[in-house]
């Protein structure tokens, strides 16, 4: 069954775990914690995330790290250290999550304009996922319009050179501004789709609430559970997309009645 929830990235640039703890108050039980500083991996803080976590009983199912940005650098360059010191770092990353829970972490990659070897970049991929799953955690490839995975060619090849190693995150507004169709995308990543971002669009308005757009979620719900997709399904918007944030809770309710209209 889809678990439908958000992202605390919507409330940004409220503090997290103030956004947190407004999920909480709204009823929201699925979440995705979007981390925002350096700090905001530390033990201590963690532990008070796990606090407003277990007080409004809520589950934090992925982690996304505001470092993504710095990949293409850290990941995808031809020099080696920086890549070994980086994987070490995301091991720590993913002793981190446990504190919480978050059991996907949420990868971006290389930048779309990159000369990177794709087959190297597909092996350095397996290096992290192999370290996401001695840790414990799903290392997933999110489809992004400004990387390499915003193209659903690349995330086919992904997927036939690694196998069963490769988990990928669906982001329907990632998709449009890639210039693909969401249902293209979906149909690359296949079975090995572990987590979705949902939001809607329209015209140029590229990322709007579920339910303000156009977007087929009948369509789209057919879709993933003919795949026998069963996790969680979080909003992802940013705040200038929508005004109270009851609002995420109308969108909540309009995504349940799509998923019963299949």
């Amino acid at each position: 069954m889809i678990q439908f929830g958000a992202s605390t990235a919507c409330l940004y640039p409220m503090e997290t775990e103030r956004a947190l703890e407004q999920m909480g108050r709204l009823g929201i039980r699925q979440v995705e914690i979007f981390y925002n500083s350096p700090g905001e991996y530390e033990t201590e803080f963690l532990k008070e995330l796990k606090r407003i976590l277990d007080y409004y009983g809520m589950d934090a199912v992925s982690m996304h790290p505001y470092d993504s940005f710095s990949e293409p650098y850290m990941f995808f360059t031809g020099y080696e250290r920086r890549f070994r010191d980086q994987l070490e770092r995301y091991r720590w990353y993913f002793e981190q999550m446990q504190i919480v829970g978050s059991k996907i972490f949420v990868f971006h990659g290389d930048r779309h304009d990159s000369v990177f070897p794709e087959e190297k970049y597909f092996e350095r991929f397996a290096a992290l996922a192999e370290a996401g799953k001695n840790g414990g955690v799903i290392v997933a490839q999110e489809n992004v319009g400004r990387c390499k995975s915003r193209d659903p060619h690349f995330i086919r090849a992904m997927r036939d050179y690694l196998g069963d190693c490769v988990h990928f995150v669906l982001d329907l507004k990632q998709a449009v501004r890639g210039g693909y169709s969401p249902f293209e995308m979906l149909n690359a990543m296949g079975a090995q789709v572990v987590h979705l971002h949902l939001n809607d669009h329209e015209g140029e308005q590229d990322c709007l609430l579920p339910g303000k757009g156009k977007f087929d979620f009948v369509r789209f719900f057919h879709a993933v559970t003919e795949l026998g997709y069963h996790g969680a399904a979080l909003i992802e918007v940013y705040r200038q997309n929508f005004g109270d944030s009851l609002e995420l809770l109308d969108s909540l309710r309009f995504l349940e009645s799509q998923l019963k209209n299949i």
